[in-house]
C-alpha cells in the first residue's frame, strides 16, 4: 500500500486512481471518503479516464457504492473503447432506451452532455434533439440550434439539416398569412 500512496503522491494517475478506489470502498480497510475524493480529483485533474468515467458516473447516478460504479464502468467498457466521449455517449443511449423512466431521460442528457464536452458530435445532436422536444430538459430552441450549429460545424451533416429544419419552422410560425 505505501508503494501506491508514494507513486500517487509523486504523480502517477493510474496509482491517483486505484488508490481513490479503495479509499472509497467500504470493505477495503482504508475507507476515507475524503482522501478518496481527493485521489480522485487529482487524476481526474490528469485526465486519467477511468478517474473521470468513475467520477462522471458517481455524480450523474448519485452513487455512493463502488461495487455498483465499478459495475457501470464495466458495463461502458463493454463498448470497446477507451475514448470517454464515445463510452458516454453509448451510457446515454442505453439510459434513452428506457425513455418510459423520467429520470432516465435526464440522466441520458447529463451523459450526453459529458460526451458533448470531450467534442463527440452525434452528442451535440441528440443533446440538440432533446433541447427541440424537450425530453429530459426544458424547451429550449435557441440551445438545440446552439448544438445542432457545434455538430455542423464539425462536419456532421444530418446536424446541419436538423438546423436547417429547426430555422425553417420557427420561421414558419412567425409568418403571417393574409
Amino acid at each position: 500500500m505505501e508503494w501506491l500512496t508514494i507513486s500517487a503522491n509523486s504523480g502517477n494517475a493510474d496509482a491517483m486512481y486505484c488508490l481513490s478506489v479503495l479509499m472509497l470502498t467500504p470493505s477495503s480497510g482504508i475507507f476515507d471518503k475524503s482522501k478518496g475524493a481527493c485521489y480522485l480529483d487529482m487524476a481526474m485533474s490528469k485526465e486519467h479516464q477511468e478517474a473521470c468515467l468513475y467520477g462522471i458516473i458517481m455524480e450523474i447516478f448519485d452513487l455512493q457504492n463502488p461495487a455498483e460504479i465499478s459495475y457501470i464502468i464495466e458495463f461502458a467498457h463493454k463498448f470497446s473503447t477507451d475514448d470517454l466521449g464515445i463510452m458516454t455517449l453509448r451510457l446515454g443511449d442505453t439510459m434513452m432506451a428506457s425513455t418510459d423512466v423520467p429520470d432516465y431521460t435526464r440522466m441520458a442528457f447529463r451523459l450526453y452532455s459529458e460526451s458533448v464536452r470531450c467534442g463527440n458530435t452525434e452528442a451535440m445532436r441528440k443533446v440538440g434533439y432533446m433541447y427541440e422536444h424537450a425530453i429530459g430538459v426544458e424547451n429550449s430552441f435557441g440551445k438545440a440550434a446552439d448544438h445542432y450549429r457545434m455538430a455542423a460545424d464539425k462536419g456532421d451533416p444530418v446536424a446541419s439539416e436538423m438546423l436547417e429544419d429547426l430555422q425553417s419552422g420557427l420561421d414558419s410560425e412567425y409568418t403571417i398569412i393574409d
